[in-house]
């Protein structure tokens, strides 16, 4: 099922800790997971689990999502555990101290049935918190569209997700008839991993639903999802962290 864990982190060194840390704080899961489960998720097409840095107003905030029951097993579990109370970054040389957990989970049979068949807002905003990018014919794709997006969630909710599917060509075609763009606040950034420099954005989209109420649903459905799945390539190591803006209002 969908689990977070939002850490905040103290530590004594004069390095700043940034998000580009992401795939050595992926590092610090490694090590704590057993070797055969390592091992099997190095080979796994999708990760089942998502996690970056923020570093907001001087305040470390590292969030771990997980999303199957063996990722709750190996990872999740780890780090609730009162024995995770502080970790080394080996190749940073700063050892953090955990001074906060916040914990949230809910399972897909509970997220279906509270943000798919309970009527949901037509505007859905993405605040891209990490950042984030797609990949293409071999190139990143450093701006959001709707159709990357919506695919991106798809294939992670049904490759995580065993009570539906969502993804067809066909659904595709009826998001991108029924959906646009209505406000984007963006700016294109750099997420750097060993030695690659990855074209990302970081900001916040809008996007109005015109098409019927369940497909309005679905979308908020997916998007909620992405909380936890994050949005894009390498949500394992760092990018791809959204939030969902809340809103009141269905215009």
């Amino acid at each position: 099922m969908p689990s977070q864990i939002k850490m905040i982190l103290n530590h004594e060194s004069q390095q700043k800790i940034t998000w580009n840390m992401g795939s050595i704080f992926q590092g610090v899961i490694m090590e704590k997971i057993p070797f055969e489960y390592g091992q099997k998720l190095h080979l796994s097409e999708l990760k089942p689990y998502s996690q970056f840095i923020l570093n907001k107003n001087s305040e470390i905030i590292w969030t771990v999502n997980t999303l199957n029951d063996d990722a709750d097993e190996y990872i999740m579990n780890i780090l609730l555990s009162n024995e995770f109370s502080n970790f080394y970054l080996k190749h940073k040389n700063i050892e953090l101290t955990i001074i906060k957990k916040e914990f949230q989970t809910i399972s897909y049979d509970t997220l279906i049935d509270t943000y798919f068949f309970e009527n949901q807002n037509r505007i859905i905003e993405f605040q891209f918190i990490s950042p984030t990018a797609f990949k293409s014919n071999g190139e990143y794709i450093f701006y959001p569209t709707i159709k990357a997006i919506f695919q991106s969630l798809m294939n992670k909710f049904d490759f995580f997700c065993d009570c539906a599917k969502v993804y067809t060509p066909e659904m595709i075609n009826e998001i991108l008839q029924h959906t646009k763009v209505i406000y984007y606040n963006l700016k294109s950034t750099k997420f750097y991993l060993e030695g690659i420099t990855i074209p990302a954005f970081i900001g916040s989209i809008k996007i109005k639903v015109t098409g019927p109420q369940q497909m309005v649903n679905l979308l908020y459905l997916l998007a909620y999802f992405g909380k936890f799945s994050g949005i894009g390539i390498k949500s394992a190591m760092g990018m791809g962290g959204v939030d969902i803006a809340e809103r009141r209002e269905n215009i």
